[in-house]
């Protein structure tokens, strides 16, 4: 949340009757009536018998033609119904016969809680020493803003914030004049590009005076393409209520879906259903909230092949990441991998090719304490990071003239020399 934090991705043809039709001007089945002049002459008597067979050929002939043509068009009558009929099948065949490939964790952060100003409170693990290069993904700030705390006029460029409310609420303001207030289960997603420059302040009283929580939530920092880093900035803020959740499907079978799970879809995909929320071309971002009901409960959350991919644990009850996501740990899908991790930690996923997703349980066992963890997959970017305090840029030239934009006012900035928001109070 600290404006000046250095923190350094078989073809079905159908078949159709009338693809193969009867040539009825076939060779075979024409007769030449002409003959040459060196040809001897026909026997009268061959006349009437050679006529009377020929006309016997065509009339059976015609009879078969109209019997298949008949057949036929029946044929294609169910052949129609045929392609949508066998893409059912196909897809049900398919999904039973997926079997889920867990990725696992190749690397732990404790995200310790330490002091972030006067009356904040942040627990980081991305952005530290500890945990860099993780393309895309910069920074991951879980915070709590207290009496007196707060984040006032700031700039930004070149990366996308994404601000999820867990309680409390939060105001923001920028100079492009949009405003609001975020609360539990809000998400603001700010895309900076080149260049923004905003206040973000808690709320402690509501309108009446009476006290309101401290603001708790999550603020992702992710890395634009080179080529959007140019572009203009863009707002999306989503009330939790059009945030879509997901819960286990009745049709599909534990040994895939999981059981006693929920799902949150801030941003991409979960279990058929897709977030509102739009990722900038060529910047995929898939933000997840998910939630175990108890001991035993699991999830099998399907990620995109190649994408970076992590996972911050919240607790109360630990989890286990890996394995088969079988009680009976089906050593056979790689449940000797499987890990089990207390709250507020990070968690990095590998991106073994062969994975199709990540196996996520309920480790504890204590009933009624659930689990709450976040999951976050994005696409990795061939591209140098160069990182000034809120300025991520591609190219290490590209620092200096970030701050001299921003101070002159320009490439933007234009709207920044002499800006104050209302709520900043600086």
């Amino acid at each position: 949340m600290s404006a000046w934090v250095l923190a350094s991705t078989s073809r079905w043809i159908p078949l159709n009757g009338s693809n193969s039709p009867i040539s009825m001007g076939s060779p075979q089945g024409t007769e030449k009536t002409a003959t040459s002049p060196t040809s001897p002459p026909r026997k009268a008597h061959q006349g009437p018998l050679r006529t009377f067979l020929s006309l016997t050929i065509v009339v059976a002939t015609l009879a078969l033609a109209t019997a298949w043509l008949m057949k036929s068009n029946s044929l294609v009558q169910v052949l129609q119904h045929a392609p949508k009929t066998f893409r059912r099948s196909a897809t049900t065949m398919s999904t039973q016969s997926i079997r889920p490939i867990s990725r696992r964790v190749i690397k732990k952060v404790e995200a310790i809680e330490t002091p972030e100003g006067e009356g904040a409170t942040v627990r980081r693990s991305i952005g530290t020493a500890a945990l860099r290069n993780l393309s895309p993904f910069l920074m991951l700030d879980h915070f709590t803003i207290g009496l007196g705390a707060g984040f006032p006029d700031h700039p930004h460029r070149g990366q996308t914030t994404w601000t999820y409310m867990l309680e409390g609420y939060v105001q923001h303001e920028d100079f492009l004049g949009n405003s609001g207030v975020i609360g539990p289960g809000d998400l603001q997603h700010m895309m900076a590009a080149k260049g923004m420059m905003h206040a973000e302040m808690p709320k402690h009283y509501d309108d009446a005076g009476n006290r309101l929580p401290n603001p708790v939530g999550l603020q992702l920092w992710v890395d634009l393409p080179a080529e959007v880093k140019s572009q203009e900035p863009e707002y999306q803020e989503m009330s939790g209520k059009d945030l879509p959740t997901v819960t286990p499907r009745s049709g599909e079978p534990v040994e895939t879906e999981g059981s006693g799970w929920s799902v949150k879809v801030i941003a991409g995909k979960s279990h058929g259903v897709e977030s509102p929320v739009r990722s900038p071309r060529n910047g995929g971002t898939w933000y997840l909230d998910i939630k175990l009901d108890g001991p035993g409960s699991r999830i099998f959350q399907e990620l995109p092949a190649g994408w970076t991919s992590f996972i911050y644990t919240m607790g109360p009850a630990p989890v286990k990441v890996g394995g088969s996501g079988s009680s009976e740990g089906n050593a056979t899908l790689g449940a000797a991998n499987a890990q089990i991790f207390p709250a507020y930690h990070t968690l990095v996923l590998d991106s073994d090719a062969t994975a199709n997703g990540v196996w996520i349980e309920h480790a504890g066992n204590k009933t009624g304490q659930e689990v709450r963890l976040m999951l976050y997959a994005a696409q990795p970017l061939d591209q140098e990071v160069y990182q000034y305090g809120p300025f991520v840029v591609s190219e290490r030239e590209h620092v200096r003239k970030a701050v001299m934009d921003f101070q002159m006012g320009m490439n933007g900035f234009e709207k920044a020399p002499g800006w104050k928001s209302k709520i900043g109070g600086r």
